[in-house]
């Protein structure tokens, strides 16, 4: 199959009119159509850390997004990172006990205070 041939001149011209066209109505690193999906969280934010405010929780939130109109689900820790809160724990936990040691005892057996200081034997005569 034959390449296709166009006109170089005219081709150029196009290019460079589209290329104008975009610097005009864009700006550099704007995405077209939006962004990601946590771009819309962040978008949101306002109103999640509301919602939490309130008593709502993430999981709620999240199931509420995903079933509404947003068009995606989320996890419920990125809301929670969205809001910039901690989740509160469900049941509070109780305090850990603190470990305890066995004791062992030993028994202890008396030593008889040499007789020399020495400590070396003596002959009997020499006592």
């Amino acid at each position: 199959m034959p390449r296709q041939t166009i006109d170089v001149e005219a081709a150029e011209k196009a290019i460079r009119e589209s290329l104008a066209k975009l610097r005009e109505a864009e700006r550099p690193g704007v995405r077209r159509n939006g962004g990601t999906k946590m771009d819309a969280l962040v978008a949101a934010k306002d109103a999640i850390v509301q919602l939490m405010d309130e008593g709502y929780t993430a999981a709620q939130i999240a199931d509420a997004i995903k079933s509404g109109n947003a068009g995606f689900g989320i996890l419920p820790k990125t809301i929670t990172q969205i809001a910039g809160k901690k989740q509160q724990p469900k049941t509070p936990k109780a305090p850990r006990k603190a470990k305890t040691m066995k004791t062992t005892t030993k028994a202890t057996t008396t030593n008889e205070q040499p007789t020399n200081p020495g400590g070396f034997k003596l002959d009997s005569d020499e006592v």
